[in-house]
């Protein structure tokens, strides 16, 4: 059985507690080379764990040909950086959740996969997990009938404002760090998409989240739910882990649940009739299980735990969507959004998403809304083909409000603004078809 040759970049840790040690365990593993900010601590990690070499930067460690996969445990902001990095220096790529703050950019690394030839996957190590597969069999094979609501929620203890998980800069907050478990376990275990999400925060001084509670409801009816938050006493290491299925038949309990836990876990089946029974998965850990399924990918083509299709969907899912109607608060002053009915036979050029990436960072781009600025209404432009009068185009309005920054483009053109500027001149909303003049138009290519 053939062994890849690691290189682990960055000590944090993450990956001197969970994924170091799951890799001294890994059958397939050969620890070969650390790289850290400093050669002082690379060399720390080269004497605990025993790798062949130890480098002073990143860099050094992708220029060394004998790397043949990497593991990446660096600051949330600079995953997408080294994982392209990575990825054309031919290496394959293990990444720390998340892989990049946006799908935009997540779709970029998997595509830089694809030219590279060579693997891709996000770091869940908890997906690997017996105990996970064991409660989605329970769930495939009908044990507790229809899913109808999933409850779960992963909290931990508070950190000291110089942790990285509390700093804007480094895309810390609770969200990132510990909603992206309960969001992908329940997509994972029900396989579709919500039709709609909510979600309240509590924030720190530090403008990152600290609590935040989301609802999940599903074309049919269907909903879930998830607690995520760093707010439990300091004075030890503690955690709430928790899991709770509901169906038309029974429940599923996770009696002894942990993310990422190992050793001997259990859930308990509940029927409708009062039966109850507990089940025991003996798991090992989940670092070493994650390792060793990714050499398999590069070793015998196995297919990636985590995929790209899986993540795609993840990130569409779990970007928190703001509700219609709200009143947003701006540099720019309040930004209505607001709903408009679209003819069915009008053509929309794109999807209209509205998200809310954090507390001063939001996107709208806006077919079937309008928003509007105090008096003012702008909406997407309406485009009639002067050749084919049928043909009707509604562009979209695009609007980025990110710290005292306002970004907005109407397809044609786009400009920044900023506190005490003019708003721009855009089109408004009007469903009444007018002739419109060839010059803007550029549908028939007569000009």
């Amino acid at each position: 059985m053939k062994k890849i040759k690691w290189g682990v970049i960055g000590t944090a840790g993450i990956a001197r507690s969970c994924t170091i040690p799951g890799m001294i365990q890994a059958y397939n593993c050969e620890l070969y080379a650390i790289a850290g900010r400093s050669i002082d601590k690379a060399e720390q990690f080269k004497e605990k764990f025993g790798f062949e070499k130890a480098y002073g930067s990143y860099k050094e460690l992708l220029d060394d040909p004998e790397v043949e996969a990497v593991y990446i445990a660096l600051p949330n902001t600079l995953h997408y950086e080294w994982a392209v990095k990575a990825m054309e220096s031919g290496k394959h790529v293990l990444c720390e959740k998340p892989l990049a703050p946006c799908e935009k950019q997540v779709k970029e690394l998997f595509d830089t996969a694809k030219e590279n030839h060579v693997y891709l996957m996000e770091a869940f190590a908890y997906q690997h997990s017996p105990y996970i597969a064991a409660i989605k069999k329970e769930i495939e094979d009908g044990m507790i009938g229809e899913v109808r609501y999933i409850d779960s929620a992963f909290i931990t203890s508070d950190y000291n404002k110089e942790n990285i998980r509390m700093r804007r800069e480094t895309l810390g907050g609770c969200t990132y760090d510990l909603g992206v478990y309960s969001t992908s376990l329940t997509l994972g275990l029900l396989n579709e998409e919500p039709a709609k999400v909510e979600a309240s925060a509590i924030f720190s001084e530090e403008k990152i989240d600290k609590l935040t509670s989301v609802v999940m409801e599903f074309a049919d009816g269907k909903k879930a739910a998830f607690t995520c938050g760093m707010t439990l006493a300091t004075d030890q290491d503690r955690r709430l882990d928790r899991l709770e299925i509901d169906g038309t038949k029974g429940s599923i309990t996770g009696t002894k649940f942990s993310f990422n836990g190992d050793g001997e876990l259990s859930y308990t089946i509940r029927t409708a009739e009062g039966k109850e029974e507990v089940k025991t998965v003996e798991v090992p850990q989940n670092y070493r299980l994650e390792v060793e399924q990714f050499g398999r990918c590069i070793d015998e083509n196995e297919k990636p735990a985590v995929t790209e299709e899986f993540l795609s969907g993840f990130w569409r899912r779990s970007d928190i969507k703001m509700k219609k109607n709200e009143k947003i608060r701006t540099p720019l002053g309040i930004i209505s959004v607001f709903k408009n009915e679209i003819p069915e036979r009008y053509h929309c050029a794109v999807e209209p998403e509205i998200l809310r990436i954090s507390e001063t960072h939001i996107r709208i781009r806006t077919i079937d809304q309008a928003v509007s600025w105090g008096e003012e209404v702008y909406s997407p432009r309406l485009h009639q083909n002067c050749m084919n009068p049928e043909n009707i185009t509604l562009y979209p309005l695009e609007i980025e409000w990110n710290g005292d920054k306002v970004t907005v483009s109407d397809h044609y053109g786009m400009k920044r603004w900023i506190t005490g500027e003019k708003l721009p001149d855009i089109q408004d909303w009007n469903l009444k078809l007018k002739k419109l003049r060839c010059n803007p138009c550029r549908n028939c290519g007569r000009c």
